[in-house]
């Protein structure tokens, strides 16, 4: 062979060598690089589960609000006690403040969304005024003691009359949303009907019902404000005008709860905001940090609301039992279970035994915008769900059928609380079989009979152990 071509055969095999070095040192640093980066990730999966596990391990901590299925993270209302809060004072409830006296009604504000003001209609009787009928109780105080400057003559202290039993009757109702959604323009359905209608026009058909009880209760899902804070990162954004709270003063509604996953839709502001509008018209506001508190027919009357997810087993079982002290009939509102889900969660049923455990006298539920089922723990009742009610969020939502709860309480002179009767009223959203008008109906006859067999098969309790309240009986022997 040729000295030239030997030369360029060794060139030849020194290049491919050459070659095939390089590339075997580039792929070790290929693979070097490789398990550097698949480590770290590991490292970060690994953390994230730690960290995962450890706060699944702790309460909810009382300065965040966790919105369900974790959407986002938003401040809550102020949370200790009312001493430790700024201007606090009377109930020392963890989480909670109480009810103030109800101040005037708040003079009429601008809102930017064209506050629509209904006309009055000259057929139609006025909205009632808002003058509560029951008045909460002040935080107590301690004057000074003044010494009189004479001795007067000494008065015959009359015996204290002894107090016989007090019948304490309550209707309970769901989702009330008085508006709708701004963002998409929704609320302008619910504001259409104000406008032609006037505001006595949504609760027409349970007024008489409502008045004639001792006490009526709502949950109040959404803020009735001013507010444009809105909370972003959300489906909807529910908001009234302040002047719809005239729908719940002028049909007999004393308290509202607020405990809702869309009480801060237009942030705390508007939260705020929502509980002046109530107090100035004299409805009572629960729910959260709220805590109402009133005299009715010399009982002491409370209620107390939260949500599943803002608070954690332990905190609202204290709280309950804290409530519990300084009252005579404890009212528990609960915002829980699943969207659409009729079937109460094994979550529900166990939290809501809870609560009945640390004192309540009886728990009702409210979110997944339909009715559900009915259970007797330890002779207490718990609603698990009531349904819509007055409820502005939907155009026309696919169950109308709602739950109207009532129970009558007996008090007796030693404080002990009796069931007096319950009265389960299947009623509807709608007065109108093809939408909703947000004008919500009580059912009679065989639709009342067939939709009671509904919610029974949903119930844990039977109906022939349910002590009936006679108005009821005539509804609930027909699917008996």
């Amino acid at each position: 062979m040729p000295t030239g071509s030997k030369k360029h055969s060794a060139h030849r095999a020194d290049h491919y060598n050459n070659t095939k070095r390089k590339k075997r040192k580039t792929s070790r640093a290929d693979r070097r690089m490789t398990g550097i980066v698949v480590g770290f990730l590991l490292f970060c999966v690994m953390s994230f589960g730690a960290i995962r596990l450890f706060n699944g391990r702790t309460a909810v901590p009382q300065d965040s609000w966790y919105v369900e299925n974790a959407e986002m993270e938003i401040l809550a209302p102020e949370a200790g006690t009312a001493e430790q809060r700024p201007g606090g004072s009377g109930e020392t409830l963890p989480f909670m403040q109480p009810t103030p006296t109800p101040a005037p009604s708040p003079e009429p504000t601008v809102d930017p969304y064209s506050v629509i003001t209904a006309p009055v209609d000259a057929t139609r009787a006025p909205v009632r005024s808002a003058a509560p009928t029951n008045t909460p109780v002040p935080a107590e105080t301690v004057g000074a003691a003044v010494l009189p400057t004479a001795t007067p003559e000494p008065e015959s202290t009359p015996e204290p009359e002894e107090r016989g039993e007090t019948e304490i009757l309550l209707t309970c109702v769901g989702d009330c949303t008085l508006g709708g959604d701004i963002p998409t323009g929704a609320y302008k359905n619910f504001a259409s009907y104000a406008q032609r209608y006037g505001l006595d026009y949504f609760l027409e058909n349970v007024r008489d019902l409502f008045e004639a009880d001792d006490l009526t209760i709502v949950n109040l899902e959404g803020p009735l404000t001013t507010s444009t804070e809105m909370r972003s990162g959300r489906a909807f954004n529910f908001r009234g005008y302040p002047e719809y709270v005239k729908i719940l003063s002028g049909s007999g509604v004393e308290i509202a709860n607020v405990a809702n996953n869309h009480a801060l839709d237009f942030g705390k502001a508007g939260l705020e905001e929502t509980r002046d509008v109530l107090e100035g018209a004299g409805i009572g506001v629960s729910g959260f940090s709220y805590v109402y508190t009133a005299d009715v027919k010399g009982v002491r009357v409370r209620s107390i609301g939260f949500t599943e997810w803002d608070y954690s087993r332990e905190q609202i079982v204290k709280s309950v039992r804290d409530a519990r002290d300084g009252c005579d009939l404890l009212i528990v509102s609960m915002h829980w279970g699943r969207e659409k889900v009729y079937e109460a969660t094994s979550t529900q049923q166990r939290l809501g035994r809870a609560i009945i455990d640390a004192g309540a006298d009886l728990v009702v539920g409210s979110h997944p915008h339909v009715y559900g089922g009915i259970e007797m723990y330890k002779g207490k009742y718990i609603v698990y769900s009531m349904g819509n009610f007055c409820f502005g969020g939907h155009k026309n939502p696919d169950e109308h059928n709602c739950i109207v709860f009532q129970q009558s309480f007996v008090i007796a002179p030693d404080g002990s609380v009796s069931d007096g009767g319950v009265n389960i009223i299947p009623a509807l959203i709608s007065s109108s079989d093809k939408l909703n008008n947000f004008q919500p109906k009580l059912l009679t006859g065989d639709a009342a009979a067939a939709q009671l067999k509904r919610i029974y098969s949903l119930s844990s309790v039977e109906p022939e152990e349910v002590r009936w309240l006679p108005v009821s009986r005539q509804v609930s022997a027909a699917s008996a």
